[in-house]
């Protein structure tokens, strides 16, 4: 959807702005509990917040989590640059990549977790965890990764 309306609303009118909102569920990592079993809310607010960033194009791009909690907040202090080019999936996984000019993006959409190879230098933004050359991109995650 975020890609349909860059192209259909955005690239026709300078003045248009995408505020997706993801308030459908609770994104306060604070309070204990998962979206459906499936992920915890930090888990949910950083994959939709990754999501928008593999396809943001321009800047009248905002995201609204529903919460103005730290970690929600901290995310949108990431600084991994400009995007260097249009997102592709990763061969043999079904997880989506984006490189930006200081950092790269990963989104896993299904159930399955995957190893990717994204060579060395990264750190995990969100933890601060250094990636020697591989990292696991568990199931229904998005990862941000500053270079």
């Amino acid at each position: 959807m975020a890609i349909w309306v860059q192209n259909n609303v955005l690239a026709t009118d300078s003045h248009g702005v995408f505020l997706p909102i993801t308030a459908c569920a609770s994104t306060n990592p604070d309070v204990p509990g998962t979206l459906n079993g499936l992920a915890s809310s930090a888990q949910y607010t950083t994959y939709a917040y990754a999501s928008l960033l593999m396809a943001a194009a321009y800047n009248g791009n905002y995201l609204f989590l529903g919460t103005t909690d730290a970690y929600s907040q901290s995310l949108f202090q990431i600084n991994i640059g400009t995007s260097t080019g249009s997102y592709g999936i990763v061969s043999g996984t079904h997880v989506y990549s984006r490189s930006f000019s200081n950092g790269m993006v990963l989104v896993n959409p299904t159930a399955t977790s995957y190893q990717v190879n994204v060579g060395s230098g990264f750190t995990n933004a969100a933890t601060g965890a250094s990636i020697s050359s591989t990292v696991t991109v568990p199931a229904y995650t998005g990862l941000i990764l500053k270079g």
